[in-house]
């Protein structure tokens, strides 16, 4: 066990604690569903397809249930049914997994692939924040 440990007296909120409003997938991106919940947890659910994502899903979560968020590095996130190839901007898709972003002001780029990788697997994911 370390000694003389490092405790911040405050985060920068890179990692942050939600409360979901709906069942969410690991490695999805989630986004703000709802008020503070009654703990001071960010109520989350599923980010909508071409929305900016307010981070990233730890793990798997039921409803009304405690989720770790990823809000910035470089994570893996799962992508649709089409592959990506290293170095495209992505968007949020279809349940929250990434896509090629499509160059578009109506869409928010969440972040950069970084090597490609096969459809529904997960992608190296440089978040722009």
């Amino acid at each position: 066990m370390p000694s003389n440990i490092l405790i911040p007296y405050f985060d920068d909120g890179n990692n942050v604690t939600g409360t979901t409003t709906a069942a969410v997938t690991g490695k999805t991106c989630l986004d703000i569903s709802g008020n503070l919940a009654s703990d001071n947890t960010f109520s989350v659910a599923t980010c909508a397809a071409g929305a900016r994502a307010f981070g990233v899903a730890e793990y798997d979560a039921a409803s009304g249930a405690f989720v770790g968020i990823v809000r910035k590095g470089i994570v893996p996130i799962t992508c649709t049914a089409v592959a990506l190839a290293a170095g495209v901007e992505v968007e949020v898709g279809a349940n929250g997994l990434v896509q090629v972003w499509g160059g578009t002001i109506a869409t928010a780029r969440i972040g950069k692939c970084l090597t490609a990788a096969n459809a529904s697997t997960d992608a190296m994911i440089a978040l722009y924040r």
